[in-house]
């Protein structure tokens, strides 16, 4: 009877297929993530959350205390019985040459086939990728596999960590419309704006102030309006608080020791009335730390870039043909194409880093080029300080003055580039080519990794600029705030 009646209380209390966080924190060494997060999830509940927030406030590591992979400082994480299943940024095939591999590892291949064929299919794959080499894969094949792996154990909540990474425009369609046929939930970090608006029903961020997880019910450009009339409304209560503290001080100055009032019971009233005032005072909203870029004086000059590739190769197989390309002052030129068309093979031979080609390349005296490419090639173990003086020539105060422009501030600078963000490397990269004073800007894919708020202060500056810009971008968001002036498909 005990054991029944235990079983009975058991059922009777164990709560519904959730996932549940309670008043989880996490540091990183001596810095504060995240603190008091809580939040309920449902599979059945078909949210799609998209998690914000600045570079290295924890999202990512948020993701992995939910999947178990780190433990929090305190609070803790509760599934019941929810199927969670995990991307990570990189995703690791494990040494895999074939993608059965990869898939097998999951399941025991002579009991569960049928297992992998049907989650190839969901993502609308069939098995003749089972023999494929995953070395041979697209970026967008390799993501569809992944997600295939994930699909195995059929999960009601996907934790998602910048999946769009590496992706092509056709790659985001896809990831877009599986997103809204999946039928569980996802927590999806993400700083692509176009799909957190065309995907995400919540909005999750990490508040830079507080550290707290703040939620908002919509997509990316309903939790921007929710947010800024909480942060009006805020704002006017901070500054009435103030008026209003203000007043009773003055008050308080002018009668507490006037003969008329010194044994009065109004002066402890007032005095009473103002220590509330001063400890329930509304603060003013916190505001982001921007970078602030330098802007380029434009010089007359005859900036000029003319390229014709009459042939590119690696190896028998042609990448380019017959491309003709003009730059002049102010063009502002998107390369497009898929993955694998030779987008980053044609920035590399603009940018004259490239020179085993047929055609020729024309640049003129005046034409400063800097070009940021997707992969640092810097040494890890310099100091930031070390490469930006040895990069730009400049020195000392001016050197720190300039990093601190781009948030590199006091002892910051004397951190290894080894341990720097993706977003801390782009914002590196930016710092040295305007100290250079480039006035031809060769970007590839520069969004990846920023959060979006730096993504917003690059494409202010971009727009501002008149500098020639030539880039290679799937951040549609970004395309269509840039205005390109020509376009070249390949």
């Amino acid at each position: 009877v005990g054991t029944f009646g235990e079983l009975l209380i058991l059922f009777r209390f164990t709560p519904n297929h959730m996932l549940q966080a309670q008043n989880i924190s996490f540091h990183a060494g001596s810095k504060l993530l995240f603190t008091d997060v809580n939040f309920t999830l449902e599979g059945k509940g078909k949210k799609i959350v998209g998690l914000i927030g600045r570079n290295g406030c924890g999202k990512s590591t948020l993701l992995k205390v939910i999947n178990g992979d780190e433990k929090p400082d305190t609070g803790k994480v509760n599934n019941y019985r929810e199927e969670v299943a995990y991307l990570p940024q990189q995703i690791d095939f494990e040494d895999s040459t074939y993608v059965g591999e990869f898939l097998e590892k999951e399941i025991d291949p002579l009991l569960e086939e049928y297992k992998m064929e049907i989650a190839l299919n969901t993502v609308g794959l069939t098995m003749d990728y089972f023999y494929n080499e995953v070395k041979k894969l697209s970026g967008g094949e390799k993501m569809k596999v992944a997600f295939a792996r994930m699909m195995i154990h059929e999960p009601t909540i996907l934790l998602l960590d910048e999946p769009t990474n590496n992706l092509d425009m056709p790659g985001k369609i896809w990831l877009q419309n599986f997103l809204k046929k999946f039928k569980g939930s996802v927590i999806l970090v993400s700083h692509d704006r176009s799909l957190l608006n065309n995907v995400a029903n919540v909005i999750w961020e990490i508040d830079p102030a507080t550290h707290n997880l703040l939620s908002f019910t919509g997509n990316y450009d309903t939790f921007l309006e929710t947010k800024k009339i909480a942060e009006e409304k805020q704002l006017h209560q901070s500054l009435k608080d103030k008026k209003e503290i203000t007043r009773l001080e003055l008050w308080l100055r002018e009668h507490e020791f006037h003969p008329k009032y010194r044994f009065s019971n109004r002066v402890m009233a007032i005095k009473k009335t103002l220590e509330r005032a001063r400890a329930n005072k509304t603060e003013r909203p916190p505001s982001n730390t921007k970078i602030k870029m330098q802007k380029i004086e434009n010089e007359k000059g005859n900036l000029r870039i003319v390229l014709e590739v009459e042939e590119k190769k690696f190896g028998t197989r042609t990448v380019l043909k017959d491309i003709k390309l003009k730059v002049y002052h102010r063009d502002v030129i998107h390369i497009k194409g898929e993955n694998g068309a030779g987008k980053t093979t044609l920035l590399n031979i603009l940018a004259a880093e490239d020179k085993d080609f047929s055609g020729f390349l024309e640049i003129s005296e005046s034409t400063r080029i800097a070009y940021l490419n997707q992969e640092s090639v810097r040494d890890p173990k310099k100091k930031i300080i070390e490469v930006f003086e040895q990069e730009t020539g400049l020195r000392n105060t001016e050197a720190r003055k300039k990093l601190a422009h781009y948030l590199f501030f006091g002892e910051k600078v004397f951190d290894p580039i080894s341990i720097l963000s993706y977003g801390e490397l782009k914002r590196l990269d930016f710092a040295i080519a305007l100290a250079n004073k480039c006035n031809v800007m060769i970007l590839d894919e520069p969004t990846n990794h920023l959060d979006i708020f730096t993504r917003e202060e690059i494409e202010s500056f971009l727009l501002e600029s008149g500098i020639a810009i030539i880039f290679v971008s799937h951040d549609q968001h970004f395309v269509d705030k840039l205005i390109p002036t020509k376009v070249l498909e390949l």
